[in-house]
């Protein structure tokens, strides 16, 4: 676990400058650089976020269509490569999508999401997770054995009630929806969101 300093509110500037981390990253990975050397100048191109901490999600969308999304639950290293590393494989390896080709950045927009620490939820049933979950601003992290599947908080846009949130999640995880496994875990996260425009 990384000895970085904790997630906080970012400011305008800062959020602008994680965007800029982001582009030169899924610019690099459609040209096909390697990821190391991509994502160490991406990084380098936000030195005033310095050892802030942070876990993230990058999504990449080429003509408003998702074509990737990828990203980290916990703080394991400094936000400025998290998001650096995430916003690559976003677009280099996200097996659900092809490859981002150089053709189509002139039409990339990405959005980043930043998470808060995980928290426990203290349910024991789905019915229970039902009435516990915050529509609009929870995103939801479940594990059971090897299963596990997150859904972030702007996934209530398209889903916006509650079950059915919850069914997509059981099915992300592979999970029957439902049915509640005797290890299972859930946590809880809110995020701070940004885009920019292709």
């Amino acid at each position: 676990m990384s000895d970085t300093k904790g997630t906080r509110t970012l400011s305008e500037t800062e959020e602008k400058l994680l965007l800029k981390v982001a582009r030169l990253a899924v610019e690099g990975a459609a040209r096909g650089e390697p990821e190391a050397i991509v994502c160490d100048a991406a990084a380098r191109s936000a030195a005033s976020l310095g050892d802030l901490g942070g876990a993230s999600f990058v999504t990449v969308y080429v003509n408003g269509r998702l074509n990737g999304c990828l990203g980290s639950l916990e703080t394991r290293r400094r936000l400025v490569d998290d998001v650096a590393h995430n916003a690559y494989n976003a677009a280099a390896a996200d097996p659900r999508f092809p490859r981002l080709q150089a053709s189509q950045l002139p039409d990339v927009g990405l959005h980043a999401s930043v998470l808060s620490p995980l928290e426990r939820m203290p349910v024991s049933s789905f019915s229970e997770m039902k009435q516990a979950v915050r529509p609009g601003v929870d995103g939801l992290m479940i594990e059971a054995g090897r299963h596990r599947g997150t859904l972030l908080p702007s996934v209530w846009k398209n889903v916006p009630e509650p079950e059915v949130f919850l069914m997509h999640l059981w099915e992300k995880a592979g999970l029957t929806a439902g049915t509640w496994p005797e290890d299972m875990k859930v946590f809880r996260y809110t995020t701070q969101e940004f885009s920019d425009e292709a």
